[in-house]
């Protein structure tokens, strides 16, 4: 088992079933979860190294003065 399926193996679930959808992309859909919140989830094909390579980017991204997400946590929603 690499790291990347350790990781997947230990993360949170979350249902986005009925949320809003507030953003789409080539890789990722955007639910509101509530007024401050919001959950980026990955189409199932995006492997969990490119998801936490973004994950550093937002970060560094926001450390540089850019307004960015914050990213929070990784999560599971279903397969993705």
């Amino acid at each position: 088992m690499n790291s990347a399926e350790a990781i997947s193996e230990r993360l949170k679930e979350i249902d986005v079933t009925g949320l809003p959808v507030i953003g789409k992309g080539g890789t990722a859909v955007i639910y509101r979860l509530d007024d401050e919140r919001v959950a980026k989830v990955f189409f199932e094909h995006i492997d969990l190294n490119t998801v936490m390579n973004e994950q550093r980017a937002c970060r560094s991204a926001l450390k540089a003065g850019i307004p960015t997400v914050i990213p929070f946590e990784l999560a599971k929603a279903g397969n993705c």
